[in-house]
């Protein structure tokens, strides 16, 4: 069966850019509005304390043993501004608008002019971008580099001895490695592309097989620089042969509520009908493209969140505007535009709700159970700090404070406060176990010049700081919970003692 577009197709019709240009002032609407709906999430202060120290200390191991060098590097220039947080989202948002671009040029080119306004309007509105395009994590980069690598991949198939994507390719494969090692996950979209598209499946293959081998050997330092010193990430990610048979299942079944709620069932149910209006190359090729990274993922790896298949996301939805257009073609032409609108509206039946929580109640939003522990109700979640971030700035306005932040806990509240206040100007924060005397004695020692307060974190163990500060008096000041009911922190006031 033929893999071209109907006519008019991405040659033969006006130049893209002008809608392109509508959808993503709407993009930026949408995304821009929101950038702060969700408080800080302990990645994005990772992210950003590796950013800093990368360039103010050249400390570059951690972001490379980690795999995440291209984000860490972006997130850099968020750094000279007061809310480094907004920015580094903003930073995140703009790879997001990349990848919708993308999106739209690929099924353009793929099915047509009217394919390409259906797959931006279903990327503008999924839920899966919309969370993930507003935070400063790494996926959103990867996502952005496998949308471009495809483009990429259309053109080689059908202009093999031109340089120029070959070079394209090349580039995109590097940089996603640098975005996230899982990269390499993804790349079996390169020759699936071309045995699913090329009219001469071997000089395709050849030149892809140039842009693979360039794309590596680009990315082989930052490669062997992982490898080397990847032993904390691999111990957490990648499956233990000895217990891989219930590790595997676990991974399906947090897949299979990923999809449930990222993709959403009327947009899964458009895909599976897609494919089977289609059946061509094109549609083997998407559907390889989002169905292979989840087999691989739940075989060799253990990922802990639906970001790590973000990548999945624009094939899915340019196989859905495939079948959306096949099915609006169906139709006299005077009713096509209308049949296009009608089914997107069909496909996008279940994301609008979440979409509105996403934007204005983000407690509320159905996420799949490990993002919501993560970005809501468990320890990784800013849910709580934010809030304390906020009263310490309001006690800073009465003057300098010194705040001691516990890190006998979890690192959420350490690296989350250093990124949200660490540079006001009236506020000193000071990281250390309160359950050390040495520490103790130590914000008794700082009350003779300024204000101190101290902050609680979860523990594995209680702390009865209270009664455990000798020469002041503590007043516990206020007590922050996450949505559901877990404590986030505490924060208590040191004073001199009164007789």
């Amino acid at each position: 069966m033929s893999n071209a577009p109907e006519a008019p197709s991405w040659r033969e019709g006006r130049s893209p850019f002008g809608v392109i240009g509508l959808f993503l002032a709407f993009y930026f609407v949408t995304r821009a509005f929101s950038l702060n709906a969700l408080p800080i999430f302990l990645d994005e202060a990772v992210h950003l304390q590796w950013a800093e120290r990368l360039f103010n200390e050249g400390r570059i191991l951690r972001p490379v043993g980690s795999g995440r060098l291209l984000a860490v590097a972006a997130y850099g220039l968020a750094l000279p501004f007061e809310d480094r947080l907004w920015a580094a989202r903003l930073i995140a948002s703009m790879a997001g608008a990349a990848t919708l671009v993308f999106t739209m040029l690929l099924s353009r080119r793929l099915f047509g002019a009217r394919a390409s306004v259906v797959a931006g309007a279903l990327y503008l509105l999924s839920p899966f971008a919309l969370v993930y395009d507003r935070l400063a994590l790494s996926d959103g980069f990867l996502s952005t580099c496998i949308t471009g690598l495809m483009l990429a991949v259309w053109t080689l198939a059908h202009r093999p001895d031109d340089a120029r994507p070959r070079r394209m390719a090349g580039v995109l494969i590097a940089l996603a490695v640098v975005s996230k090692v899982s990269a390499l996950l993804f790349l079996l979209t390169v020759p699936f592309g071309i045995l699913a598209l090329a009219p001469d499946r071997r000089r395709a293959f050849r030149s892809a097989a140039m842009a693979c081998a360039m794309g590596l050997v680009l990315a082989s330092p930052m490669l062997w620089f992982f490898v080397r010193n990847s032993g904390e990430i691999s111990s957490q990610h990648v499956v233990d042969p000895t217990v891989s048979g219930s590790t595997i299942v676990a991974t399906l079944l947090d897949m299979r509520e990923w999809a449930l709620s990222y993709f959403t069932v009327p947009a899964l149910l458009a895909a599976v009908a897609s494919l089977a209006l289609l059946r061509d190359g094109r549609a083997l090729w998407l559907a390889g493209s989002v169905a292979l990274p989840f087999v691989l993922f739940a075989l060799f790896s253990q990922p802990w969140s639906a970001r790590y298949v973000l990548s999945t996301l624009p094939p899915l939805l340019i196989l859905i505007s495939g079948g959306i257009d096949r099915l609006a073609s169906r139709v006299k032409p005077s009713l096509r535009g209308a049949a296009a609108i009608g089914l997107t509206f069909l496909a996008l039946l279940w994301s609008l709700s979440f979409d509105r929580d996403l934007v204005f109640d983000p407690e509320r939003a159905p996420f799949p159970g490990d993002d919501r522990r993560q970005l809501v109700t468990g320890w990784p979640s800013g849910y709580g700090v934010r809030e304390l971030a906020v009263r310490l700035e309001r006690e800073a306005q009465e003057g300098e404070l010194t705040a001691y932040v516990d890190t006998g806990g979890t690192r959420t509240l350490p690296t989350s406060l250093g990124i949200l206040v660490g540079r006001h100007r009236a506020i000193r924060l000071v990281e250390g176990d309160l359950g050390s005397e040495t520490v103790r004695a130590s914000m008794v020692e700082e009350m003779k010049t300024r204000r101190v307060f101290a902050i609680l974190g979860p523990r594995s163990s209680d702390l009865d700081f209270k009664s455990q500060v000798g020469g002041a008096a503590v007043e516990r000041v206020e007590v922050y919970e996450r949505p559901g009911g877990e404590w986030a922190g505490t924060l208590f006031r040191l004073r001199g003692l009164t007789f």
